[in-house]
C-alpha cells in the first residue's frame, strides 16, 4: 500500500520549470560556450571550413533564443522601470549581434568552400567580438528581471537562494559571466575579473553541484587543456534566488548602453592569475 501510495506521488513530484531569470543565465552559459567555440583557429582555413557549420548554427540558435526572452520579458513586464528597459534592450542587442555573427561565419564558409585563396579572414575574429560582452549583460538582466518580479508581486524566488558566504556568491556571478576556467580539474583557476576566485571556493561550489565543468575545445586559440566552469541548474537557481531576496541591495542594471567596457585587469604574480580577454 505504501509503495503503491509513493508511486503515485512520485508521478506528481515533477521539478517546476526553469524561471525566466534562470533561463536568461542559461543563455549566458551558451553564449560562452559559443565564444569558446569559435576560439579554434583552425576555422578560417579551407580544409576545416565544414566545421564552420556547427557555430553558426549556434549563432543562429542564440539570436533566436535571445528574441524569445526578450518578447517573453516585455509581456511579463508590460510597465517596467528603467532597469528592466536595459535588459530588455540588450536582449534585443544580443538578437541582431548574434544573427550578425552568424552572417559572418556563414560568408566565410561560402568563400572558403568555392576554393577561394586562403587569406587571413576577420570573420571569425568578428563573430566572437560581436557576442563578448554577452554573458556578463544576461547576468545583470537576469539580476533585473528576478528582482522586478518579486517587487510586482509575480514571482518571488528568494526561497530557492543557499546561504553562502559573500566570496561564494561572488565567485558564482564570476562563474556566471563566463570567467572562470581551470587548467585542470585540481589546478589553479584564470580568472579574468576582480577579485580573484580562491580554488577552495570553487571546489565547494562544485561539492555542493552549484558548479560543473566543461572541457575547452582542443584547438582554443590561447589555453590548451582547461576547463570552462558553468552554473548547474541549481546554482541557477540559487543565483535567480539571490537576486530577487528582499534582503538584497538594489539590483544592478545592465551595462549602460553608452558606457565602454572595462579591459580585464593584467596578470599579477600572486595565484590565481588573470586570464587573457576573451576576445
Amino acid at each position: 500500500m505504501d509503495t503503491a501510495s509513493n508511486d503515485h506521488q512520485q508521478l506528481f513530484d515533477v521539478a517546476p520549470p526553469p524561471s525566466l531569470p534562470e533561463r536568461i543565465l542559461a543563455l549566458a552559459a551558451d553564449f560562452t560556450r559559443h565564444h569558446d567555440q569559435l576560439a579554434d583557429h583552425r576555422l578560417n582555413t579551407p580544409s576545416h571550413a565544414d566545421q564552420l557549420t556547427a557555430p553558426r548554427r549556434s549563432a543562429e540558435r542564440l539570436g533566436h533564443q535571445a528574441r524569445g526572452l526578450r518578447h517573453e520579458v516585455s509581456a511579463t513586464l508590460p510597465r517596467y522601470p528603467a532597469a528592466t528597459r536595459d535588459a530588455v534592450a540588450r536582449l534585443h542587442q544580443l538578437t541582431h549581434l548574434a544573427e550578425t555573427a552568424a552572417a559572418h561565419l556563414d560568408g566565410l564558409q561560402r568563400t572558403l568552400e568555392t576554393g577561394s585563396p586562403a587569406t587571413r579572414s576577420t570573420a571569425v575574429t568578428t563573430a566572437r567580438a560581436l557576442t563578448r560582452l554577452a554573458a556578463d549583460d544576461l547576468v545583470a538582466s537576469a539580476v533585473s528581471v528576478a528582482h522586478e518580479l518579486r517587487v510586482r508581486n509575480i514571482r518571488d524566488l528568494s526561497a530557492q537562494a543557499l546561504p553562502l558566504s559573500a566570496a561564494e556568491n561572488e565567485a558564482l556571478t564570476a562563474v556566471a559571466g563566463g570567467h572562470v576556467a581551470l587548467t585542470d580539474p585540481q589546478g589553479s583557476p584564470y580568472v579574468e575579473s576582480r577579485p580573484p576566485v580562491a580554488i577552495a571556493t570553487l571546489r565547494a561550489l562544485t561539492a555542493q553541484g552549484l558548479v560543473e565543468s566543461v572541457a575547452m575545445p582542443a584547438e582554443y586559440e590561447n589555453w590548451r587543456d582547461q576547463a570552462r566552469l558553468q552554473l548547474t541548474g541549481t546554482g541557477r537557481a540559487h543565483l535567480a534566488g539571490l537576486a530577487g531576496h528582499p534582503a538584497s541591495a538594489a539590483p544592478p542594471t545592465a551595462r549602460s548602453l553608452s558606457a565602454t567596457p572595462a579591459t580585464a585587469p593584467a596578470p599579477g604574480p600572486a595565484a590565481p592569475r588573470t586570464a587573457p580577454s576573451r576576445r
